[in-house]
């Protein structure tokens, strides 16, 4: 394989990687770590403990 390919693989990878994040992860921007951690707890997924 040479490098030409190697690159498009990647890139290829990167922009699913990027529709993956921008469809599925959470926006957290908007509030404090207390509301995000509960709302992301309602939704059945698990968030670190902040202690």
């Amino acid at each position: 394989m040479g490098q030409g390919a190697t690159f498009w693989i990647f890139g290829g990878i990167s922009a699913l990687t990027f529709v993956f994040v921008m469809k599925r992860v959470p926006k957290t921007e908007t509030g404090t770590i207390e509301e995000i951690s509960d709302d992301l707890q309602k939704q059945g997924r698990t968030a670190a403990a902040a202690t």
